[in-house]
């Protein structure tokens, strides 16, 4: 049996999923650059398979009919499955062949020892005085276990009432009536990061949602832009490794892995990955076969680069004055950083 899991996102982008299809039963990149190689190739991988596909944070269906047709090759096979997660209604009942099922937010007792496992360690008795400002602080979470996750990592360390009071009455629970309560619950955790560790966080941008990231790759390019500075008798990777741990403490990363050869990779949360997003505004793109570069803003700092051509066109960035980093993450291409 196949189990594949794909992180689709805002765009429902068919080359993109059909790869990610491959990349997961096959454990390498197809480098196909025709959607009708890539579609023989996901047939002959799943023609007479039982597979559970996970179709993740979907919130467009354009192209489901595209995918489907594709995924129904051979009539389909008994037992293969198509899981569809997102936060649309209307995705929802395109997609969908059942009723949905819609997730309960998390109990307030199971919320409460997700935040306190985060604020206090596995193993600590946490204080009276604290423990009621935590329950407040976790009844604001509104059921989300991210949003616990992220506060308790923030207070883990923090041993006085009044660092916890400033949490709880936080302005961000009252002014961002626009945004979701965990969108307010992971505002208060980066507003309350070092201005430096802001824009280590901020930076992570530059990588497409739910891209393993590797961590000597990440420091490198934050050292390369100027987010980092040797300090004292610690020097520079030092600094980076210090920054990237407080961000994977603060819960900011997740899904860490080390491969055999010692390299570290992480992921970050779709809600993380849309908030730095947001900080970063324009000065991030990603340039993929959907990328619109007619009006190209000039205040670009950094291109994150997904197109399938070995030579990329530079005519368009050369009014992008701001321009300072594009960084090539296609799987057959060297990884390269220009300055």
């Amino acid at each position: 049996h196949l189990r594949i899991w794909v992180c689709v996102s805002t765009e429902f982008n068919t080359m993109r999923i059909l790869e990610s299809i491959v990349e997961s039963t096959s454990g390498h990149n197809p480098n196909l650059s025709t959607l009708e190689a890539l579609k023989n190739k996901v047939q002959e991988i799943l023609l007479g398979k039982r597979y559970l596909l996970v179709l993740d944070d979907v919130w467009s269906t354009d192209k489901w009919e595209d995918l489907k047709s594709v995924l129904l090759c051979g009539g389909g096979t008994k037992g293969a499955a198509v899981l569809v997660t997102t936060r649309v209604e209307s995705v929802a009942s395109v997609m969908g062949t059942c009723p949905a099922h819609h997730l309960s937010p998390l109990s307030e007792d199971d919320n409460w020892l997700l935040f306190k496992y985060h604020a206090f360690g596995s193993d600590k008795v946490e204080r009276t005085e604290l423990e009621a400002i935590g329950k407040k602080i976790v009844k604001k979470c509104g059921g989300s276990p991210l949003a616990s996750k992220a506060l308790g990592s923030l207070l883990r360390n923090k041993k006085e009432e009044i660092q916890w009071v400033n949490v709880l009455e936080s302005k961000f629970w009252d002014i961002l009536e626009d945004d979701a309560i965990i969108v307010r619950a992971l505002k208060i955790s980066y507003f309350h990061l070092k201005l430096s560790l802001r824009q280590c966080f901020a930076f992570c941008a530059i990588f497409p949602e739910d891209y393993r990231m590797e961590k000597e790759q990440l420091i490198h390019l934050w050292m390369a832009n100027g987010l980092i500075k040797s300090k004292g008798k610690l020097e520079i990777e030092d600094v980076g490794n210090e920054a990237w741990e407080e961000l994977c403490q603060r819960s900011f990363f997740q899904e860490v892995e080390i491969d055999e050869l010692g390299r570290t990779t992480f992921k970050m949360h779709g809600l993380f990955h849309e908030l730095a997003q947001s900080i970063m505004g324009e000065e991030c793109l990603v340039y993929d076969e959907s990328a619109n570069l007619t009006n190209l803003s000039t205040r670009v700092h950094h291109v994150t680069c997904l197109k399938r051509e070995r030579e990329v066109n530079m005519d368009p960035f050369k009014k992008a004055e701001s321009l300072r980093s594009m960084i090539n993450l296609r799987p057959f291409d060297d990884y390269r950083n220009l300055n």
